[in-house]
């Protein structure tokens, strides 16, 4: 489900920032800039859409970036979830947002400077420019917090904070190889519903009771084929243990304890691996029958 909305915001993405004036390339290299900087895969893309519907500039996304970074330290949250909360703040213009994470943001001075800057009558500022305003405050608040993030790698705190989003990543990444099959899964689903709704109006019992059999010989073969699957994974897992028990034989054979408790550890789980890729072996032959 996290790789289909994946792709569904990349659709998102690129006709909010068509209408915005991006090409689909520009919206991307946008996402894949912030991904850079720490932000998951999802997030970018939704707050990619997110700052071209708020006429923000999209140029300064790796560097909102990398502000979420730092600031998410302060606030004990992830880069991606900060990114999400600095977007909504610059959009809404709620400064207790922005003090959550350490960012003190006076809007009016905001305001005040952008309307300096691009030689603006005071007090004409609009609805798109307060945005770019209240960015390019945060920008210059989130310098106090540069290294934060560099800084806290190392701690525990700080690796498992980031660990987050690449836990989510590799979902996404895994997810995309089953996004087509989900496709289908949901639209032959679908289109059997569709048909059993009109087989409702009659009394068609019979229809129903086939359609039944028929969706339980599809989740057979779904069934099977993650048992394929499963197989593999555990095929990769033997061989692993099959080559911890040649790392360790030789310390064994010189009569190292240590080598010698892990050697039988990697030969204990290497039967079981063995016994497991036999017994699926024999479910799929009772799936097949």
């Amino acid at each position: 489900m996290l790789a289909a909305r994946y792709e569904m915001l990349g659709v998102t993405m690129r006709v909010a920032g068509n209408t915005a004036g991006y090409t689909g390339a520009q919206m991307e290299k946008a996402a894949q800039g912030m991904q850079k900087m720490g932000i998951s895969m999802i997030a970018s893309r939704e707050n990619a859409m997110k700052m071209v519907v708020a006429q923000l500039d999209l140029a300064k996304a790796a560097d909102l970036a990398r502000v979420a970074q730092d600031v998410a330290r302060v606030a004990n949250i992830n880069s991606s979830e900060a990114f999400t909360r600095m977007i909504q703040g610059i959009r809404s213009g709620e400064v207790e947002i922005f003090k959550t994470m350490g960012l003190m943001i006076n809007m009016d001075k905001a305001y005040r400077d952008f309307e300096k800057t691009n030689n603006l009558v005071k007090g004409s500022i609009d609805a798109g420019q307060r945005a770019q305003a209240i960015m390019n405050a945060v920008l210059i608040e989130g310098e106090k917090y540069a290294g934060l993030y560099a800084a806290t790698m190392d701690t525990a705190a700080g690796q498992t904070l980031s660990m987050q989003r690449h836990v989510e990543n590799l979902k996404v990444a895994f997810g995309l190889a089953f996004t087509p099959a989900l496709a289908e899964i949901i639209e032959t689903i679908t289109g059997a519903i569709t048909d059993l709704n009109g087989e409702l109006s009659g009394n068609s019992k019979e229809k129903i009771a086939e359609w039944g059999v028929n969706f339980r010989i599809a989740l057979i073969d779904i069934q099977a084929e993650i048992r394929r699957l499963a197989m593999l994974l555990d095929k990769l897992g033997g061989t692993m243990t099959s080559a911890q028990m040649l790392l360790y034989g030789p310390g064994r054979a010189m009569g190292v304890k240590s080598s010698t408790k892990r050697f039988e550890a990697a030969a204990d789980a290497n039967m079981k691996y063995e016994a497991r890729y036999k017994a699926s072996e024999a479910a799929l032959e009772a799936l097949a029958k």
